[in-house]
């Protein structure tokens, strides 16, 4: 009866608490520099995309260290659509191809789309 009576009081849980919160890789946020920080979120960002571990989202942003440097790779009029699609596949793991998370990431960047399922 104790849960009946508190059941109105307690908090229903919503999506963004479910989901594991990342831990900063800033040694001190409070005097990391604003480059840091936009790197720091911007592999952040890149770790929720599923099959995107620490190592490999380092890894992209070594070579594209913003989010807007990435956007602006796709935006280059001289390259295909399949050749956007797969041009992050070599870069986020050298040792094979990830031709899925580099199309996920292409579709993620240049979805006009605002209802398309992502994943």
């Amino acid at each position: 009866t104790r849960a009946l009576a508190e059941a109105p009081y307690c908090q229903q849980a919503t999506e963004l608490e479910c989901v594991k919160k990342e831990k900063s890789g800033l040694m001190d946020p409070a005097t990391a520099s604003v480059s840091e920080k936009a790197r720091d979120t911007w592999i952040r960002m890149l770790r929720s995309i599923p099959r995107m571990s620490e190592g490999r989202a380092a890894q992209l942003a070594s070579y594209y260290p913003t989010a807007r440097s990435l956007w602006e790779a796709y935006q280059d009029p001289t390259k295909t659509v399949g050749e956007k699609k797969g041009m992050l596949a070599n870069l986020i793991d050298e040792r094979s191809s990830q031709m899925k998370i580099s199309t996920m990431i292409y579709k993620i960047m240049s979805s006009r789309d605002g209802e398309e399922l992502l994943v």
